[in-house]
């Protein structure tokens, strides 16, 4: 049985309780992709450092779940070469 959350896009509210805190801009790149529960979870799994873990199980991350981890890593490394 499938979850319905797994077929549905999230609200902003939903990915941000997954990704923590997002800048309005991040939000919104992330938001355009129209990510499902499954795609926010991968993202949130291979940010924390957990990517060896999908592949040791076969999993390959969705594409979205790639764009999202995209979008949050440069963001990072802007921040980075601002301070």
């Amino acid at each position: 049985m499938t979850n319905n959350l797994d077929e549905v896009s999230l609200s902003a509210e939903q990915i941000a309780r997954f990704l923590g805190p997002l800048k309005a801009d991040q939000l919104t790149e992330i938001m355009s992709l129209s990510p499902r529960l499954l795609d926010v979870e991968e993202a949130a799994m291979c940010l924390a450092g957990d990517r060896d873990v999908l592949a040791k199980s076969a999993h390959h991350v969705s594409a979205t779940a790639e764009k999202i981890v995209e979008i949050l890593k440069a963001h990072e490394e802007t921040a980075s070469d601002e301070r």
